[in-house]
Formats: structure tokens, sequence, C-alpha cells
């Protein structure tokens, strides 16, 4: 049995890391380290974008959303060349395969197509203070009013928290249930009211 990579896979993993060689220069390496500010800007911004042109973000993703329906070997690589510099590029993070697989098809026509397009970028919201590894742990509280959830906690170390257009946010929505379950998971537009963003600078 051969578990090597065929010649079109191959020849992807070539063409994507060209594209890395002609799009990814020091100010944009320089951005995804912190710089002077921290957090992504623009040139990220774009980037992702010449990257939604190229077809690579959403590969395995159906046809019927705006992806291609192709190989999740074709998505890896893709993936994986990016990560080779240390960038991660569509922001789709868990978002994307649990959206297709529970969300509602509102959902599904919304998130997955911008996601496609390089429009909508994540950020994962797990992490807490009190809860890092075991998000079990954590105390953020989402209540329902109405139509609405009500939501007060607090994250931490959420990369992209500053660039993002939503947040894939972790909240215990049934505080009587196990700690290891009542936890949904609500996308959280970035500019919710009340949704602060604070730097945590670090030494990269």
């Amino acid at each position: 049995m051969d578990f090597g990579y065929t010649q079109d896979q191959e020849e992807l993993r070539q063409e994507v890391r060209a594209f890395i060689d002609g799009n990814v220069g020091q100010g944009l390496l320089d951005e995804m380290e912190g710089g002077e500010e921290g957090g992504r800007g623009p040139e990220y911004r774009d980037l992702v974008k010449k990257v939604a042109d190229k077809g690579w973000i959403g590969i395995s993703w159906p046809k019927e959303y705006g992806g291609q329906s192709g190989s999740r070997i074709d998505q890896y690589i893709v993936e994986e060349e990016f990560m080779r510099r240390g960038i991660a590029v569509g922001g789709a993070g868990s978002g994307a395969p649990a959206i297709l697989a529970a969300g509602t098809e509102e959902q599904k026509e919304f998130f997955i197509p911008g996601m496609i397009r390089g429009d909508i970028i994540f950020a994962l919201g797990f992490t807490e203070p009190q809860a890092g590894a075991d998000l079990a742990g954590l105390q953020c509280r989402a209540v329902r009013d109405g139509d609405d959830f009500v939501i007060n906690g607090q994250k931490i170390f959420i990369s992209l928290a500053d660039f993002a257009d939503y947040i894939w946010l972790a909240a215990r929505t049934d505080p009587d249930a196990a700690k290891h379950k009542g936890i949904s998971m609500i996308l959280v537009p970035m500019n919710a009211p009340g949704l602060e963003t604070t730097p945590i600078k670090n030494l990269g």
C-alpha cells in the first residue's frame, strides 16, 4: 500500500510554497510576531483574501456553500505549508467543521461562504484565567434572555481576538449540570455591545 502523496498533491504543495515565498514578507512575519503594537493587521487580512482567491480555504468543504468538495488531504497540505511559516490562514479553526456538522442552515449559508471568501475570521474563545487545559472548569456564563444570550465572563490568551470578526465562544449555559456538561458554543460578533479586548504583551 502506498502512503505517499499523489503527483497532483505534490504539485499543490509546491504551488503553495511558491505562493508563500512570493506573498509572505518580513513585514507580515513581524506582524504575526506582534511587532510594537501586537496582533494582526492589514497585511494579514490581505494575505487571507489572496489565499481565498486561490480557492485554498475550504477545499474540502461542500460546493453548495462555496467550497470545492475536494480532498481533506489537499486541505491539510495547504494548512501545513502555511503553518511551517507560523501562519494560520482562514481563521476557521474548529468552527467550520462544527457548523457543517451541527449548525442551522442559516448559519451554514452565512458563515461557511464568508470564511471561504476570507470575509469572516474566527477567534477561538476557550481558555479562561481559571480554566486552561481543563475546559470543564470554565466559568463564563450565557443566560438566555428572549431571543438573545446575556454573556458574562472573561477569556484569556485568545489568538486573533484583536482582529477577528467573530469569537467561537465556549460558555456555560446550564450551571446545574455536571462540570463537563452544560457548555455551549456561541458565535459572538466581536463588535457585540459590552465585549472588550485587552492586549497581552509577551516575549513572542
